[in-house]
């Protein structure tokens, strides 16, 4: 799949994002904000352990995010090796924390892309989680082909009202 990637922009860290995180932010790799259709915050922090340990607290992190304009803060170490781990927090528009999400891999891959730090990642996420997934990315013209493995978490059939159907479900 290739996600189309909008604006990108490098700029200062927000201000409450140091008391959110209380790790120290990777000084090779400024805060950047890009544009997937929904919009990212991209923010590296120094190390693994650092953003293992991190603490989400849902309503801080979603006022957070309404508070600086974006629907999610994709918070990532990058390793000696060039792997990028992710834990991307979405409590501004659902859940704390998603397990696997090709949108905030692809800004991600595109900040990292447009910094000059390569052109194709492997990026974890969900580990800290205890729903580990591994997606790789490549940066393609405009956007960013992702590919991966992910565990899946339920399946079955979900019933609804037929599409048939009034409003108040009856039968048209």
């Amino acid at each position: 799949m290739t996600v189309p990637v909008g604006r990108w922009s490098v700029e200062a860290a927000p201000e409450g994002l140091s008391r959110l995180l209380a790790a120290p932010l990777d000084a090779a790799v400024p805060v950047g904000r890009v544009e997937t259709g929904l919009t990212h915050l991209i923010v590296a922090l120094s190390g693994r352990d650092d953003l293992n340990r991190l603490s989400l607290d849902h309503e801080r992190w979603r006022s957070f995010g309404h508070e600086v304009g974006v629907d999610t803060i994709g918070l990532v170490a990058v390793g000696p090796d060039g792997r990028i781990e992710l834990r991307d927090i979405c409590a501004p528009i659902g859940d704390t924390e998603e397990a696997a999400s090709g949108t905030t891999a692809t800004a991600v891959s595109w900040h990292l892309f447009q910094l000059g730090l390569g052109s194709a990642f492997d990026v974890r996420q969900g580990v800290a989680m205890g729903r580990p997934s591994r997606l790789q990315t490549s940066i393609v013209g405009g956007g960013v082909t992702i590919r991966g493995r992910v565990r899946r978490i339920t399946s079955g059939t979900l019933d609804g009202p037929s599409m048939s159907a009034g409003a108040d479900g009856s039968a048209r």
